[in-house]
């Protein structure tokens, strides 16, 4: 997660600063979709052995779209606004942007966690997640190396490619409603 941490931040004050130089914030929102569904599709194909230069290149991916989403959609909200209402619109894009990141992280554990049961039932295992995948994770950790564990861990990362297509859907769908942004005068 240090590649996506270390990669959102510079990547959206140089976003920001070629946004306001040409006044154009739409090929912002298009760029920072594609890299996220990208980032995502390729979160999808990692494995458990998957080398640690790949996964942080593909956190990387992940971390400038979201770099460039984060002031794309910035500016977006401001342009469409008259000026007097464009700090309004800034507060209640953050907020949204923060109440959505909530919710995300909920529908995705849920998300995680029924398909974890759903496969583990497939699998003939008995684990129950119902309280918490931090927990299980934790479990799973101190389990002793053998085939039970084995397939704890490809159960884990079955649900966890299938939650990632459907980050890569929704920033598919994104990406395409977002070709109906209207370009504003910033």
């Amino acid at each position: 997660m240090l590649p996506l941490s270390l990669t959102l931040v510079p990547i959206s004050g140089v976003v920001g600063a070629v946004i306001t130089r040409l006044g154009s914030y739409r090929w912002a929102v298009w760029a920072g979709w594609t890299l996220s569904m990208i980032g995502s599709i390729a979160l999808s194909i990692l494995d458990l052995d998957t080398p640690t230069p790949i996964q942080a290149t593909i956190f990387v991916c992940l971390g400038a779209g979201n770099g460039v989403l984060l002031m794309g959609l910035t500016m977006a909200v401001q342009a469409s606004v008259r000026k007097s209402d464009a700090a309004h619109a800034a507060n209640m894009y953050t907020f949204l942007r923060t109440l959505g990141f909530s919710l995300g992280l909920l529908v995705g554990a849920v998300i995680v966690r029924n398909l974890l049961n759903e496969r583990a039932q497939q699998l003939g295992l008995s684990i129950s997640v119902d309280s918490g995948i931090e927990s299980l994770i934790a479990d799973i950790k101190r389990m002793e190396d053998g085939p039970e564990k084995q397939q704890l861990r490809k159960a884990f990362l079955w649900a966890l490619r299938r939650l990632f297509v459907f980050i890569a859907s929704l920033s598919g769908i994104n990406l395409i409603c977002s070709a109906w942004i209207r370009h504003e005068t910033m």
